[in-house]
């Protein structure tokens, strides 16, 4: 229903379809991810430009509150489902599965802390290359 609003739109007024991407209007529409965010960011402005003898500002600062606290607990469901996936990508590296279990020893609390290469110069002015990951508990 939406989109369908949104074309008409755009047939009605041509010379928006000029600075739209592709002609097309549905950049308007948000992603569920970019919700909490974007109104946050509303809520802020509007808490700026409200005074604070208005009757809905202390609404508005509850509500930015609010907000704050859904949009720190959607990048915490997020990172830690990231992590997750991360775990489960590792775990499929090792050829024998039960030599190391990443998922069931952490038992959802382990969290891959970094990863990358680190060289080990030896005494023949040998460089190695290692790469390694490191977890908060093990």
């Amino acid at each position: 229903e939406g989109k369908k609003w949104l074309q008409g739109l755009c047939v009605e007024r041509p010379r928006w379809g000029r600075n739209v991407p592709q002609g097309s209007p549905f950049f308007l529409l948000i992603k569920p991810v970019q919700r909490v965010p974007r109104y946050r960011l509303l809520i802020q402005e509007l808490v700026k430009h409200t005074p604070e003898s208005h009757p809905s500002y202390d609404g508005l600062q509850a509500a930015l509150e609010v907000i704050k606290t859904i949009a720190t607990h959607v990048n915490e469901s997020i990172r830690s489902a990231e992590n997750e996936e991360k775990l489960h990508a590792l775990q499929r590296l090792w050829d024998d599965p039960d030599e190391v279990d990443l998922l069931e020893a952490g038992a959802g609390t382990r969290r891959l802390v970094k990863e990358g290469f680190l060289l080990r110069h030896t005494r023949r002015s040998k460089v190695k290359r290692y790469y390694f990951h490191l977890f908060n508990d093990m």
